[in-house]
């Protein structure tokens, strides 16, 4: 199994890769996402995302089932605009994009789902969470998802409770609603495991939220609608 994810996905993204395997149960449980809580975001004239150009509703595409899967610009898209970042697009956010979209799909249907799809858009979604940790961390009291983290402190310092009103807050914000009871069990065991095992570094806090991000962003509440 190890030797397969390495091949998948580039080495930073290790730690997310285990993320994965161990929460695949949101994917799962999740199901249902919002459309209202995405934007329209700007496509270059190659159908790629671009800095300017035209503004598409990523949901211009009729779906042919109750559910549809995002396509690979959708993707894009909605993990900018989720994460608040359709206006500051990083060149790192372009080129993990420019590395994952083949493993993605090109239409909206759910029998695209496989592996391969899974791990490009967590490792496409751990990209984006890169980015917002560094944006709130240079916030200050200015933060959205990451209220009372303390980035530069070890994970002892960084409570349980902290913790939860983070996922809390990413459930309402990527899904659109409050994480559900079984979803809140599968995530605090991640978080226990993680700082039962993990060091107690501050490099362990950063890494604990960069993975939760990744794997709550890309779940199927999020590629889906």
């Amino acid at each position: 199994m190890k030797m397969m994810l390495k091949k998948i996905m580039d080495s930073k993204w290790k730690k997310i890769s285990v993320v994965l395997v161990g929460m695949a149960g949101i994917a799962v449980l999740n199901f249902n996402c919002g459309p209202s809580l995405f934007k329209a975001a700007n496509f270059s004239s190659t159908g790629g995302p671009g800095a300017s150009g035209v503004a598409i509703d990523i949901f211009d595409a009729p779906k042919t089932s109750p559910y549809a899967l995002m396509n690979t610009y959708q993707v894009f898209a909605s993990y900018a605009n989720l994460t608040g970042q359709e206006l500051e697009i990083t060149a790192a956010q372009r080129a993990e994009y420019d590395a994952r979209t083949g493993a993605l799909s090109q239409t909206d249907k759910i029998s695209d789902v496989n592996a391969p799809l899974q791990m490009a858009a967590t490792s496409l979604a751990g990209e984006f969470c890169n980015g917002l940790i560094a944006k709130e961390s240079a916030a200050g009291a200015e933060r959205r998802f990451f209220t009372n983290v303390n980035f530069g402190a070890n994970l002892s310092s960084n409570s349980a409770d902290t913790y939860r009103a983070v996922i809390q807050t990413m459930a309402q914000n990527f899904w659109g609603r409050d994480l559900k009871p079984e979803e809140s069990s599968i995530l605090e065991a991640y978080y226990n495991d993680f700082v039962s095992t993990a060091g107690n570094q501050a490099a362990q806090t950063r890494a604990l939220y960069l993975a939760t991000c990744a794997a709550m962003l890309s779940s199927f509440d999020t590629i889906t609608y």
